[in-house]
């Protein structure tokens, strides 16, 4: 008990009392409360991140509950928290992605595309992977997206398995590079410019005559300039072109 009376000095009102304050120092119904004022994980006394209801987890547990629900929302098996600790105790202890070697962490804030979820293969078997490859395990036939070889990635439009070579490199992904092939993107692109090509009004062709007209000049010093500076490469295209017809 706390005698709250003992701190403070308030003017009461003739037959008031105060009431008692019990002050919670000990494992309860819904959480660990220790003396440092923080709140425990229901689970396993870790420091509490995420409450829910009434209750305090810790990050793993709060991710083993959303893995929970997850599964049960898309009628999957729903692992249990000792078949979700057997799981992660199969992985290193840096937690890397058994199929893609990535890193993987627990809150989705840190890091969407790492965190770690649970992949329900076709043959039955449940194992922990990366938001990423979870994705691209469902693009690939049965569970043949672990039998990929390394350095190698499924061009989505042709769909063939090709070196990281056969890619444009993109610095902004996992993998550093593009999402397509070369001969795909390049297919894509001039889709996607006869789409959205719009034809020039009249006022754009005006302007476009008028400044050839007064830059004349400049536009043939650059053209010479650039057949001096590409000779060798202008003559060999058009060498091939009239082999070609």
């Amino acid at each position: 008990m706390l005698n709250i009376s003992s701190h403070v000095e308030l003017p009461l009102a003739p037959g008031f009392t105060l009431p008692s304050v019990r002050y919670l120092n000990h494992t309860g119904a819904k959480g660990i409360f220790d003396g440092d004022n923080k709140m425990r994980c229901l689970k396993c006394g870790d420091e509490g991140k995420k409450k829910r209801g009434n209750a305090w987890y810790c990050i793993k547990h709060n991710r083993y509950i959303q893995i929970r629900a997850h599964s049960k929302s898309c009628g999957n098996a729903v692992p249990s928290h000792e078949e979700l600790d057997s799981m992660v105790a199969a992985l290193d202890s840096e937690l890397h992605c058994p199929a893609c070697g990535r890193k993987m962490n627990w809150n989705r804030k840190d890091n969407h595309q790492a965190v770690l979820t649970i992949q329900h293969d076709h043959s039955g078997e449940m194992r922990l992977i990366c938001m990423s490859c979870n994705v691209r395990h469902a693009a690939y036939e049965n569970d043949s997206y672990y039998d990929l070889p390394p350095g190698h990635k499924r061009c989505p439009r042709c769909n063939q398995i090709l070196p990281y070579s056969d890619f444009a490199p993109c610095s902004g992904r996992f993998m550093g590079v593009q999402q397509r092939c070369h001969d795909c993107n390049l297919a894509y692109q001039r889709e996607r410019y006869h789409e959205t090509k719009k034809p020039l009004t009249p006022e754009r062709l005006e302007y476009q005559r008028q400044y050839r007209a007064s830059h004349m000049k400049e536009r043939k010093e650059y053209m010479k300039r650039y057949y001096l500076d590409n000779r060798e490469h202008l003559l060999a295209r058009a060498n091939a072109r009239h082999s070609d017809s």
